[in-house]
């Protein structure tokens, strides 16, 4: 299992939210897949008004562990009342049926340094190689001047 953060950029407005979740795959992006959509019955369009990119994942020892990372990072970040098509400038219902609408949230760019930090931060501790070091600074520094 994996723990991961996205990037949700809306296609037409170019608001972001972001997205903490958990995951089977070990290719994130295989998540928001139209044959994951079919999997689960949900419609293959659900995803089209986005641009989805990781920022972070952290490969976990099991579903529980999976499930207590993603249960902090979404009690740490709060939804605070986000609706999401508000946060758009959607019509209200648009997103009801869209898989992990939930999770999403609007973070401010220190809470998104901050939380990528924190998931940077469990990767080093576990040794884990799947993020090089410029990547990560290529990240960090983006969001600095965001």
């Amino acid at each position: 299992m994996k723990f991961y953060m996205c990037e949700f950029k809306h296609k037409q407005t170019g608001r972001k939210l972001h997205k903490f979740g958990i995951t089977r795959h070990m290719d994130v992006m295989n998540r928001f897949s139209v044959t994951e959509s079919e999997r689960f019955n949900r419609s293959v369009h659900q995803y089209d008004d986005f641009h989805i990119r990781v920022l972070a994942s952290y490969v976990c020892t099991d579903g529980s562990q999976a499930s207590a990372i993603e249960r902090s990072f979404l009690d740490m970040y709060p939804k605070n009342g986000l609706v999401v098509e508000t946060a758009l400038g959607e019509s209200f219902g648009r997103y009801d049926d869209m898989s992990g609408v939930t999770e999403l949230r609007k973070l401010t760019p220190s809470q998104l340094k901050d939380a990528l930090k924190k998931i940077y931060g469990m990767i080093d501790q576990d040794g884990q190689t799947e993020f090089k070091a410029e990547k990560k600074k290529r990240l960090m520094d983006q969001w600095s001047y965001e």
